[in-house]
């Protein structure tokens, strides 16, 4: 977004900004809305004041501590009351057995799947009536892309619950009903406890920082006309964020826009930013780390860090758990009001001896709150988790929950009172991850099958809470070429690749995400053999995944890059700086050609069939012939190797085969015009950036999403 855009007039709430200094007045805005939704769009009031009539009437105290929440739950310093609901030791609750739930369930594996979810755990949200914004939804949705989609992959989750239905009868008829080979299970989960139980630490002190509303709130700043009414952040195709006035009509991230305007007729929608948003987050960002050097950014709009050094330095005199959290309190209320200082923003946090906890408290007293989570003993863990809902711990996203629910699963409690069951018919990376969830170990043990990088928890690694991933991804309209494809992938790698460097990262793995119009999803990665940081290096890879798509150009709607297998640039290289990897050159060590070199010998051999049709003779400097691209200064020297294939993400396994070398070649042929295409897409504005972080894809399943 360019500088003119922060100073251009405010727009009422009868508008939509769609492009870049443009505003469209909802009729107008109808016919994309009505394309996309398949349902017509009435246009909104003109009024200057925002809706009067939410789905409920907002909440008095968007800080109330009356969720339930645990009963240890501290903010600055008080303690919350009792929750209701809050329920003994794990060991000792009862919950539905196996075998009375499959009675239960049994006439009912076969009923239509719930194809809206609304989640509204998120801060804001609490208050908004979930039934009712459901119906909303789906009436809204209702023949689009996008319920047909999410129709979808509600058939293939409740397939997935019947599968494990079918687990389960086994279980009950063939483990359960038979004592010794019950009392193996119950062994070899007793181990697999212990195990993960000699990772329990009660000794730090996490502090999860959080920005509030991040992207809605620069916005704001920048045009405090937007504060009082219902803003979006990103486009009528898909929200990337929304203010509170938003939120308390059911409009959050990860929403289509189309819909957040139906809930919310008045909503002002706002294209993103990144350049400003990242330049508040650095502000932020540089404040934290004055407490911890080696914080680990999770997101352009928050961070994760441990007090252990700063107190053990600052604060000699606190010893005891109690005494090191008030320390940690009034350090981050300081924190916290710094922050705003330096960026006019607010940020939430939560504190607590886990990052995992930590994250959870973040969201308890939001927005522009703190909260503190004094669990020290594994009793208090088990009992603050027991009745806290699968939704609400990271990790866990609408397709698991879903999922759980189905198998009767809906608290913590519940998944720890059937880890004999769960062990029997999950995988073992999901059920590690849930298990250490139920404990309260999560963010403190990585199995050897959960851990991302290759192998077990790297030893050198100073931290228990590392960043997995950082990447972005774009929505935008139908393209019009094959150039417009690579301008946005480029694009995306740009963006990923500056926040690599920013927080001090190496990767080792790229991956393309790829959004289909008709709202399916597909990934694949290619696994680098040298973890680094070279744009070069990471853009070859890319290409790699890019050739076999790039003829599909005008069926996709999202494209996404991501950098993943991340370690810490000194721990990787043993010192400061990263690995040495080969350079970008026409030839690199290894012997490969550059797509460069390809397309210079593509050129030069069609201009010479050209002289030989015509009876010519070819002149001599046409054997001096550059690429026909080397104009566009943008585009990096990429390879491919013909010993390279494509490898899909473990998480979204793709149908299609590795392109023959046959296919191979003609696909090179194909790019070769894409790479000849003017740089930039959709010149009138209309693609509209979305973040990695703030995108709400049930086909990224459960991943830890943020605001």
């Amino acid at each position: 977004m360019s500088a003119g855009h922060a100073t251009s007039p405010p727009l009422g709430p009868a508008y939509v900004r769609l492009t870049e200094g443009d505003a469209l007045p909802h009729p107008v805005a109808s016919e994309d809305l009505q394309a996309l939704s398949g349902s017509p769009i009435m246009p909104a009031e003109t009024s200057e004041s925002a809706p009067s009539d939410p789905l409920r009437p907002p909440c008095p105290s968007l800080t109330s501590s009356s969720a339930p929440y645990a009963r240890t739950l501290q903010h600055s310093g008080r303690s919350s009351p009792q929750p209701r609901g809050v329920h003994g030791s794990a060991e000792g609750r009862t919950v539905t057995g196996a075998a009375t739930f499959l009675a239960s369930c049994s006439a009912s594996s076969s009923s239509v799947p719930q194809v809206i979810v609304f989640d509204n755990t998120k801060a804001g949200l609490q208050a908004v009536d979930k039934e009712k914004t459901e119906a909303l939804i789906k009436e809204i949705s209702k023949n689009s892309r996008f319920y047909e989609n999410e129709e979808r992959k509600a058939k293939n989750r409740q397939k997935h619950i019947d599968a494990l239905l079918v687990k389960t009868r086994h279980y009950e008829a063939n483990v359960r009903d038979s004592p010794n080979v019950f009392r193996k299970v119950q062994r070899e989960v007793a181990d697999l406890e212990a195990t993960i139980e000699s990772h329990r630490e009660f000794g730090h002190v996490y502090v999860h920082i959080d920005m509030d509303m991040f992207f809605a709130a620069v916005e704001m700043k920048r045009n405090p006309h937007y504060v009082s009414l219902p803003l979006g952040i990103g486009s009528v195709g898909m929200l990337s964020t929304t203010n509170y006035v938003a939120r308390q009509y059911g409009v959050r991230a990860g929403m289509p826009g189309f819909i957040g305007l139906r809930l919310c007729p008045q909503l002002v929608i706002v294209p993103t930013d990144y350049p400003a948003y990242r330049v508040e987050s650095q502000k932020f960002k540089a404040v934290v780390r004055t407490y911890d050097s080696s914080a680990h950014g999770l997101g352009m709009d928050e961070i994760m860090m441990c007090l252990d050094d700063y107190l053990a330095v600052q604060f000699i005199g606190a010893q005891t758990p109690d005494e090191r959290f008030d320390k940690a309190e009034l350090l981050v209320e300081q924190c916290r009001q710094r922050i705003t200082e330096a960026t006019g923003l607010t940020a939430s946090a939560g504190i607590a001896p886990t990052p995992t906890l930590a994250k959870m408290a973040s969201n308890y007293k939001k927005p522009n709150g703190q909260s503190s989570l004094r669990l020290f003993s594994r009793e208090a863990v088990m009992d603050f988790l027991s009745s806290v809902a699968v939704r609400q711990v990271p990790g866990i996203g609408k397709s698991q929950e879903s999922i759980l629910a189905g198998l009767g699963i809906h608290t913590m409690g519940d998944i720890y009172a059937e880890r004999h069951r769960l062990y029997c018919i999950l995988t073992r990376k999901t059920y590690e991850f849930l298990l250490c969830s139920a404990m309260g170990v999560g963010g403190m043990y990585d199995s050897q099958e959960a851990t991302t990088t290759d192998g077990a928890r790297d030893d050198e690694s100073d931290s228990e809470w590392e960043r997995k991933s950082v990447g972005h991804e774009r929505t935008f309209r139908q393209l019009t070429g094959r150039g417009d494809l690579r301008n946005i992938a480029y694009r995306n790698l740009r963006d990923a690749h500056k926040t690599l460097m920013e927080e001090h990262l190496l990767a080792s793995q790229v991956v393309l995400k790829l959004k289909f119009r008709s709202f399916h999803v597909r990934q694949h990665s290619k696994t680098l053999n040298v973890y680094t940081d070279s744009i070069d290096v990471l853009q070859r890879a890319l290409d790699e995944l890019l050739i076999p798509v790039m003829e599909q150009f005008a069926d996709f709607r999202l494209l996404g890059v991501r950098l993943e297998k991340l370690k810490p640039r000194a721990v990787a290289a043993g010192v400061e700086g990263a690995p040495s990897v080969p350079s970008a050159a026409s030839e690199d060590a290894t012997g490969q050609k550059t797509l460069r070199d390809f397309f210079k010998q593509q050129q030069v051999g069609a201009e010479r069939r050209r002289c030989e049709m015509q009876g010519g003779h070819k002149r001599k400097r046409d054997s001096d012939l550059t690429c026909a691209d080397d104009a566009d200064s943008d585009i990096e020297v990429v390879v491919v190797s013909s010993e390279s294939q494509l490898a899909d993400a473990d998480e979204m396994r793709s149908v299609e085969a590795v392109p023959s070398p046959v296919e191979m070649r003609k696909l090179k042929q194909n790019v070769s015009s894409a790479l000849k295409e003017p740089g930039g897409v959709n010149q009138d504005g209309s693609i509209v950036d979305l973040s990695d972080d703030n995108t709400d894809s049930d086909d990224d399943d459960d991943v830890m999403l943020v605001e």
